[in-house]
């Protein structure tokens, strides 16, 4: 896993780097929305964008695109800086969350919109043609947007932003609008696509499973800047950062008001306010003025039975009981305190009401410095 603010320490001019931004800051009037934000993709790679609400994911893109003003920082696609080039010269594909098509256009005129900015193309209308066929779209030709499905306007939008042959894709929340088995199949489909065309995307995306089946690598926003990037299943396993944790899947969070190192270094333990003792891998070195202190697990790390190497949390009580598969999934209130704790095991023993033991694998826990107003 590489913790570093880019996949890898590149010269900008190595033929194998299709983007890096350099300190790049965006302001609107007086906030600052982006500061000083650094980011590296290798060509064909698929990039997730993860990041809470509100800080500043689709800004990032529109940036990128030159649809939004940089104040510092430069932007090099392909080893060129773009940042003096107007949007419609940076040959990049955008697809936005709405989608954004011509409702007064069909399909095809939507489709071969773009490919005024490509003029070296042999067969354009063959190459519509055969992107159109590749989405599954074949007999919509001649419809209009408010005659399509949501499924089928995503489509169309990622069909008219790859006609181009654009050099970088940039996709805001793509599939947001999709049900989940449609969301599903689009998502096989665009990495197929993508992988065949060898195309260079970032995928803004609220959603982990859009990254971890789409993309090769994660990028956390936080706070105005890439805060982490790794392989999405590392990130999951292992965060470095609080951020990081919340944003790839559910994790339990305690606060921890102190905490006391072991003797190995290795290995900390914290204690809440109300006394309860949380053994986890060591906090992460790095600590800012206003960040508290948290402990934070997987709902795989906890469990309902004693086994090796699993410590005793607490007693709860069993809040709602839930299949998923082959594991169970517990919604446990812990004692008397407001701390709600959900647990996936394979210890299917207990049902909605019961009191339940609560253990768990300290080595599969960790203490994270972080914002409290991150999940509260």
């Amino acid at each position: 896993m590489n913790n570093g603010l880019s996949p890898e320490p590149l010269e900008p001019t190595h033929p194998s780097i299709a983007l890096e931004i350099k300190g790049l800051t965006v302001k609107y009037d007086q906030r600052v929305v982006l500061e000083d934000l650094s980011l590296v993709a290798k060509r064909g790679s698929i990039i997730g964008i993860l990041g809470f609400s509100a800080s500043g994911k689709t800004t990032l893109l529109r940036a990128i695109a030159g649809l939004t003003p940089v104040q510092s920082g430069g932007v090099l696609i392909d080893g060129e800086s773009v940042r003096a080039l107007p949007a419609s010269k940076r040959r990049i594909g955008f697809t936005h969350q709405d989608f954004a098509l011509f409702d007064d256009h069909t399909v095809l005129e939507n489709v071969s919109f773009g490919l005024r900015y490509n003029k070296d193309l042999v067969d354009p209308t063959g190459h519509v043609r055969r992107l159109i066929s590749a989405l599954h779209l074949d007999g919509t030709e001649s419809l209009f947007p408010g005659e399509l499905s949501g499924g089928m306007k995503q489509r169309v939008a990622l069909a008219r932003c790859l006609a181009p042959l654009p050099r970088l894709v940039l996709l805001d929340e793509p599939l947001s609008q999709l049900d989940p088995p449609l969301r599903s199949r689009s998502r096989e489909l665009m990495l197929r696509l993508f992988i065949e065309h060898g195309t260079t995307v970032l995928l803004v995306s609220h959603d982990i499973e859009d990254c971890l089946d789409l993309c090769d690598q994660i990028a956390i926003l936080d706070d105005k800047k890439i805060v982490e990037v790794g392989l999405p299943d590392a990130l999951v396993a292992d965060p470095q950062n609080l951020a990081t944790a919340l944003l790839t899947g559910h994790m339990n969070i305690m606060k921890v008001d102190s905490l006391v190192a072991k003797t190995d270094g290795a290995v900390c333990e914290g204690v809440t306010e109300r006394g309860l003792h949380l053994v986890g891998k060591g906090v992460s070195p790095s600590h800012s003025a206003g960040q508290t202190l948290f402990w934070g697990a997987r709902p795989w790390a906890l469990s309902v039975c004693e086994g090796p190497n699993r410590l005793f949390l607490g007693e709860g009580k069993v809040l709602k009981r839930a299949q998923n598969g082959r594991f169970v999934i517990y919604q446990v209130q812990l004692g008397n305190d407001s701390v709600s704790l959900r647990i996936e095991t394979s210890d299917d023993n207990l049902a909605q009401g019961d009191l339940a033991r609560i253990y768990y694998d300290p080595q599969k826990a960790k203490f994270f410095n972080g914002r409290e107003n991150l999940y509260v």
